[in-house]
Formats: structure tokens, sequence, C-alpha cells
């Protein structure tokens, strides 16, 4: 499973909607893009909620929802990184940044 080999996962919005960029241990690098919108099907078809769900506290449906509201409210940049200490905290600097309040 994709999820267990990934050495990092980056995670955008973008003006179009959601690109997913992930490295595994095999130094295989991947770039996926999604329409906006659609970021709980883009998560689990990339591997990525598996992902979260092995490696992170970030639930895959927060992680999806804010993907949405960051795309509907027109804000690009990254939301996600498995390389910061703290992803979480990348997250709620996203969504406030875009005007959206933290996760609780």
């Amino acid at each position: 499973m994709l999820a267990h080999r990934y050495t990092r996962v980056q995670i955008r919005s973008t003006e179009t909607g959601i690109r997913i960029e992930t490295q595994t241990t095999g130094g295989n690098q991947r770039t996926e893009e999604y329409a906006a919108g659609d970021a709980a099907d883009a998560l689990t078809r990339s591997g990525i909620s598996a992902y979260l769900n092995a490696n992170s506290t970030l639930q895959a449906d927060s992680l999806a929802a804010t993907l949405n509201r960051l795309n509907e409210v027109g804000w690009t940049g990254t939301g996600f990184d498995s390389d910061d200490g703290a992803p979480e905290v990348r997250v709620n600097d996203a969504r406030e940044a875009a005007g959206l309040g933290k996760l609780v």
C-alpha cells in the first residue's frame, strides 16, 4: 500500500483544484491534480486518507473539508506538508490566511 511507502506528501490548493505531490521510499515522485470541490475523493483515490490514518493525527475528512473551503474562497498555497514538524499547524495557518478560522 502506498500509504506506508510515502516519504513526503504535499497538498496544495490551486486555482483549479487540488494538487497532491508525493514521494515514495523508492524515490518515485508523483503529482496528481484533482478538480475543486472533490477533496474527499481525491484524498481517497491518491492514498492520502490511508497515509493520514497511519502517520498523522489529522483526519482526512477535516483536511478534505478544509481543501474544499480553500478552493471556494480562492486561496492558493500549500495546505499540508508532511515535512513540517507539525503539519496540523500548517493546515490551521492556511485556514486562518483564507479567513476560515482554525480547526478545533
